[in-house]
């Protein structure tokens, strides 16, 4: 999915290894986050105004009664201004304890699509505001 698109670098990083000051550097100088629903999901306030973020975790659809209460990164997102875009369908009996972390690239794309064009966009804008 990611190698497709043009002009798209992309670094996986384990933020895990990083100091808390390289781990916020990191995140203000990304365009856009993709990590999984929790705790790490707080970096998104150090996105720039322009970014936007991918949050992967579980069908919400299927649990619309969590909402209120696990949309705590949705609001983040869009209290600091940041397109934010949350998908992942993994199967019934995926728990959240396991290392693996079955993503279906082909369900994500077109919105990963969408946001690398609202991104570009937003930050191009970004960019003239500073210029002007």
């Amino acid at each position: 999915m990611l190698e497709r698109s043009a002009h798209v670098s992309v670094s996986a990083i384990d933020i895990a290894t990083l100091s808390l000051r390289d781990q916020i550097a990191t995140v203000a100088h990304s365009d856009i986050l993709v990590t999984s629903h929790g705790a790490g999901a707080t970096y998104v306030t150090f996105l720039p105004k322009y970014g936007g973020y991918l949050e992967l975790w579980h069908d919400r659809q299927a649990n619309d009664n969590e909402c209120p209460i696990w949309c705590l990164f949705n609001h983040l997102a869009l209290w600091s201004g940041i397109r934010h875009v949350d998908n992942w369908n993994p199967p019934q009996s995926y728990g959240f304890g396991s290392r693996a972390f079955p993503v279906d690239v082909e369900t994500l794309r077109p919105q990963y699509t969408r946001m690398v064009e609202n991104v570009r966009k937003s930050k191009q804008l970004f960019i003239n505001d500073l210029c002007a």
